[in-house]
């Protein structure tokens, strides 16, 4: 889900490009996904009469969100997981170097995107509720976006307890996935560090307890989830790809979105997580080929996608509180339905605006937030060394 440029930088590999435009579809299908959704009729609810081939891939594109975000989790795995297996063996890893990585780069976009999703829910509510969008809730939206919105859940989501002690705050329904990511960067540098023997067995202890209290408060849901990020990091462990045509293994993973999309479970959650699997086996098995192909496309000179792929995390923050806020001005003065026809080209007109307008704005708050992830990171850092430095001095005086 974020962007995770600085750990391609740091793979060193010539396929950064293509993982760069695995980033950017990924968070597009998403997008596009939850805009359908809130707009569009849904699927048993078209006549037969409107659901012609245009339609249905159509509605199926456009249900390749929820698969997208197992691709995150997986090339998040393979990037940041990767990255402190390989410091690790360098012996250059450092526990508070890492976390300030890592937290940097959640909460420059996370604090100002609950702030803001705040405020156009409670703008929304006050002024714009008159369809009961914000209290009653629709389609995607199965719970009360005003009930979510206290100070209580507020601060709980700051702490990224989202879907483990409290709901997504506000309408902000995508933070689920970031409560999920959050935990797996605290949880896995832990778990591979109790391991290793180069460690002291006090610290060894201390690092053990806080794994299990951690694994207490994940499980579950969020742990079982934790699956399709450590394959991630097992890809860094494997030599070859399983299918070593690049296309092939792309063909096979929308082959697994596809099929994760259009199935119904019946409430099998067995059945839901073995096919959540395949897409991050599948997905897995496509970075691999794309680690060992010789001839990849030259997708490093397509600015237009690195460009793109930059603001990924702000675009996923941000984008449905203001896509929600923009459905309930549109439904109580623009007379425009939520329950829009698929058989109308203005249907695909609006969604097309709405779309652009989620990418403008996500990207006006990633030029004053995300951008500058790697400055507050180089200032942080100082600061730190600064603090550990004129601790040691105090030490030996």
């Amino acid at each position: 889900m974020k962007d995770l440029l600085d750990d391609i930088e740091r793979t060193n590999l010539r396929f950064s490009a293509h993982l760069n435009a695995v980033r950017f579809s990924a968070a597009g299908f998403v997008v596009l996904q939850h805009v359908r959704q809130l707009l569009f009729l849904e699927w048993h609810k078209l006549p037969d009469i409107d659901k012609n081939i245009f339609v249905k891939i159509f509605y199926l594109l456009s249900s390749f969100g929820y698969p997208s975000v197992i691709i995150f989790f997986v090339l998040s795995g393979f990037l940041v997981g990767g990255s402190v297996i390989y410091d690790i063996k360098g012996n250059t890893f450092s526990f508070h170097e890492y976390f300030i990585r890592r937290f940097i780069r959640i909460y420059i976009v996370l604090i100002p995107a609950l702030v803001i999703g705040g405020i156009l829910d409670f703008w929304g509510y006050s002024c714009f509720n008159q369809t009961g969008l914000y209290t009653e809730g629709r389609k995607i939206i199965n719970w009360n976006i005003h009930e979510h919105s206290n100070i209580i859940t507020f601060i709980q989501n700051i702490f990224n307890l989202q879907t483990i002690t409290a709901p997504v705050y506000g309408s902000n329904g995508p933070l689920w996935s970031l409560a999920n990511e959050f935990w797996y960067y605290v949880l896995f540098p832990l778990l591979y560090c109790a391991c290793r023997p180069i460690f002291k067995i006090y610290d060894r202890v201390i690092i053990t307890v806080l794994i299990a209290f951690i694994l207490i408060l994940l499980y579950p849901i969020v742990l079982s989830y934790m699956v399709f990020w450590i394959l991630g990091v097992a890809i860094r462990f494997i030599s070859k790809s399983f299918i070593r045509s690049s296309w092939l293994s792309l063909i096979l993973v929308f082959m697994a979105m596809t099929i994760d999309s259009i199935t119904i479970y019946d409430g099998s959650i067995l059945a839901r997580y073995l096919q959540d699997l395949f897409v991050a086996i599948t997905i897995a098995n496509y970075i691999l080929s794309l680690m060992y192909n010789e001839k990849l496309c030259k997708f490093e000179k397509c600015k237009i996608i690195n460009k793109l792929s930059e603001f990924s995390y702000s675009l996923y923050l941000f984008h449905f509180p203001i896509l929600v806020f923009i459905c309930a001005i549109c439904s109580q003065f623009g007379n425009i339905s939520l329950d829009m026809s698929p058989d109308k080209v203005v249907s695909y007109l609006f969604l097309v605006i709405i779309i652009v307008i989620l990418y403008l704005y996500s990207f006006g708050f990633y030029q004053i937030t995300e951008k500058y992830t790697s400055s507050v990171r180089r200032h942080t850092y100082k600061i730190v060394r600064k603090i550990i430095k004129n601790s040691h001095i105090s030490k030996n005086e």
